[in-house]
């Protein structure tokens, strides 16, 4: 089994103790933070179940927008009157006016104030064919939910709302739809951090800190069914994505036998870069948008240790964010491992695919609505993915881009057709970045071709973008 990175990525979902849910959800996100709004789903292949739970006394509304705005958007509304009696209502919105709609397509199930929320539970169909524009359907993909709350219903309409709406990118049908059930009890843990101090002279960094599997791990093998990203209070809003390289045996054999462990450093200093050049390949990672704690599927896990022809050496690269110039600032951000010895049926790699970091690489003219790149990974590149078998499996995508990225698309062709999509981001979202498990595999096989597009909007630029590190760079 494989998973794509797009070029790679994992947000901060801070844990708070939430309001208990009326069945169990395989899927769940926050979507104001730290405790507002909390959005729970299950869905089959025509229906979907949601259920929100809003921090307020008064009405709460969720739906699904087109472009990511309020305008032309379909959304729910719900509330409890004074009276006791319960009120649920499907709506589009034109403009600022919650109109409602004359046939209603969302179903209430249940809505009942618990503590200090509202909770709204409701169900609808999948896709919906509404000739007259008032429902959406629900696509694959991350389309836009919109949200929002508020103390204040009058006669019936919600009215504007100021700061208590929000939007996000959800994959509310790209998810794999099944929660994992780990027993803690049988599971190792172990962490790696950094030890990086934010500095005023440096605006973007990439830190780097080497480190070495437990010896019974490297002995015997684990396999790697969660990680969680570990991050210092405070420093939340510079780190911008974390990933996990592994170091080939050859990183042993040759390197440090003439060369030490190189001491944790800006990632591009002279030691660090020979010693990089046995670590490509990304194992794991996380950015702006992912889930603090991710779990792999029930039957998938990465392979950690095993015998002294695998990797036994790592280094973390932390990607610090730093346009305030903070200075002097402690940050101990790190990833933890759980790993076991139950072996899973089966195990997973990764790889990536996409355009040189670097100005050569991307060149983004400004004042543009819409640049299109695409990139293609052709067969030739395509091969070095089937030493051992003649197809294999994907099962999740992670698209990376930074913030003038509007639209990710990743295709598999095949004898000149298209036959699947890996990525189907038509609102990619930079501070939502997150892994998007397929419904189901997509089987590459020998001789396919991977392209990739990515749409970006130069409109507010008044000069050219070029690719590279920084944030105010640009990735695909």
């Amino acid at each position: 089994m494989i998973f794509l990175l797009n070029i790679f990525f994992l947000i901060f979902g801070t844990t708070l103790s939430a309001p208990k849910t009326t069945e169990t959800y395989s899927n769940s996100l926050i979507l104001r933070e730290p405790d507002e709004f909390y959005l729970y789903w299950n869905y089959n292949e025509t229906d979907i179940v949601i259920e929100t739970h809003a921090k307020t006394s008064g009405w709460s509304s969720f739906g699904i927008s087109p472009t990511g705005g309020m305008d032309n958007s379909d959304v729910v509304v719900s509330w409890i009157n004074n009276d006791g009696s319960h009120h649920f209502s499907d709506r589009h919105i034109r403009g600022r006016q919650v109109l409602k709609d004359k046939v209603q397509n969302w179903f209430p199930i249940a809505i009942f104030q618990q503590d200090d929320y509202l909770i709204t539970k409701f169900t609808r169909k999948i896709k919906i064919c509404d000739e007259s524009n008032e429902d959406l359907d629900i696509p694959e993909g991350t389309p836009m939910t919109i949200f929002a709350y508020g103390s204040v219903l009058v006669d019936d309409d919600i009215g504007y709302h100021n700061t208590n709406r929000g939007t996000k990118t959800v994959p509310l049908i790209n998810s794999l739809n099944a929660a994992p059930k780990i027993n803690l009890d049988e599971v190792e843990q172990v962490e790696f951090r950094a030890n990086y101090t934010l500095d005023k002279s440096k605006d973007t960094e990439y830190f780097c800190t080497m480190f070495k599997l437990p010896v019974d791990w490297a002995k015997e093998k684990r396999h790697l069914i969660r990680y969680e990203t570990l991050y210092t209070p405070g420093t939340e809003e510079n780190l911008h994505h974390w990933t996990v390289n592994e170091c080939g045996p050859d990183f042993e054999k040759e390197f440090l036998k003439s060369n030490s462990i190189p001491d944790p450093a800006f990632c591009y200093s002279p030691n660090w870069i020979k010693a990089l050049s046995y670590c490509r390949k990304i194992s794991l990672a996380w950015a702006v948008g992912g889930s603090i704690i991710q779990d792999f599927p029930e039957d998938l896990a990465y392979p950690l240790g095993g015998s002294d022809q695998e990797t036994k050496y790592f280094f973390l690269e932390i990607h610090y964010d730093n346009p305030r110039l903070k200075n002097g600032v402690k940050d101990y951000s790190g990833v933890r491992f759980y790993a076991t010895k139950n072996y899973r049926k089966n195990e997973f790699g990764v790889f990536t695919v996409g355009a040189e970091e670097s100005a050569q690489g991307i060149i983004l003219p400004p004042r543009a609505e819409s640049f299109k790149l695409n990139y293609a990974c052709s067969r030739d590149c395509t091969d070095m993915l089937f030493e051992q078998q003649d197809e294999i499996k994907v099962f999740s995508t992670l698209p990376h881009a930074h913030l003038l990225g509007k639209e990710i698309y990743t295709k598999v062709i095949r004898d000149g057709k298209e036959v699947a999509y890996l990525a189907n981001n038509k609102f990619y979202d930079f501070n939502n970045q997150y892994y998007n498990f397929l419904n189901k595999p997509v089987t590459l096989k020998k001789g396919d071709e991977i392209v990739t597009k990515c749409v970006y909007g130069t409109n507010k630029k008044a000069n050219f973008t070029y690719g590279g590190l920084a944030t105010y760079n640009e990735m695909w």
